[in-house]
């Protein structure tokens, strides 16, 4: 593959102790513990919103499996899931179809927002961790990219939170891809949101005999569950 280096500078937009990458449910719980402890804190965000797969996959049933069980669910989420409950009401009361303990994604961003600005934290979203500065074998900070052009944020402490490792891999971190054998990553599931439509039964069926014809033509299994 042919290499081309092109010299150019990289403006600091941003000077803080913590730099946390990723807008998800660890990287938000990540900034604002960092934020109550005295640190300046940046949030960094590719998609142009918070919440993680929570908000972009409906994955809104997260809190639910939460109730029930025997152990105390504390913390920061705690906190989060009660006081959007506050806020916004429980999901039965703004989407009849869905169980009470589940967020609604688009309140659930709206609420995301608000408290990290409560919260003292800078946030910057359609933004993407794109490499790092090293010097003398640490991290410094990262280079993100937007409609900004390439810019940098320097940090005392660099936290992670992208879900793939980006930063860590980035600062030369060994790492493994996938299952030993194939290297192949566990795939996401084919999902879609369609408000106001459920398939028929008989669709239902149809759908899952394509999912086992498609599996059978490839070879490869889909996960269980």
């Amino acid at each position: 593959m042919k290499l081309v280096t092109k010299p150019m500078s990289v403006a600091v937009r941003k000077e803080v102790d913590v730099v946390v990458c990723g807008g998800g449910p660890a990287g938000i719980g990540a900034a604002i513990a960092a934020a109550r402890n005295g640190a300046q804190v940046a949030l960094i965000e590719d998609r142009a919103f918070l919440g993680g797969n929570i908000t972009a996959c409906y994955v809104e049933s997260c809190n639910y499996f939460l109730h029930g069980h025997p152990f105390d669910v504390s913390g920061i989420y705690k906190e989060i899931e009660l006081d959007y409950r506050d806020q916004f009401g429980s999901s039965d009361d703004i989407r009849t179809d869905f169980d009470p303990h589940r967020f609604s994604s688009e309140y659930l961003k709206i609420y995301l927002d608000s408290k990290v600005e409560k919260e003292g934290i800078w946030l910057r979203l359609h933004s993407k961790v794109v490499d790092v500065l090293m010097e003398e074998g640490q991290v410094k900070g990262v280079i993100i990219a937007s409609k900004a052009g390439l810019e940098l944020i320097s940090a005392k402490v660099v936290i992670d939170c992208t879900g793939d490792g980006d930063v860590a891999a980035s600062a030369g971190v060994p790492f493994e891809q996938g299952a030993k054998r194939t290297v192949w990553c566990s795939p996401a599931r084919s999902t879609s949101a369609s408000p106001g439509w459920t398939a028929p039964r008989s669709r239902r069926s149809w759908i899952g005999k394509a999912w086992s014809t498609s599996t059978r033509s490839t070879g490869r299994r889909l996960p269980k569950g």
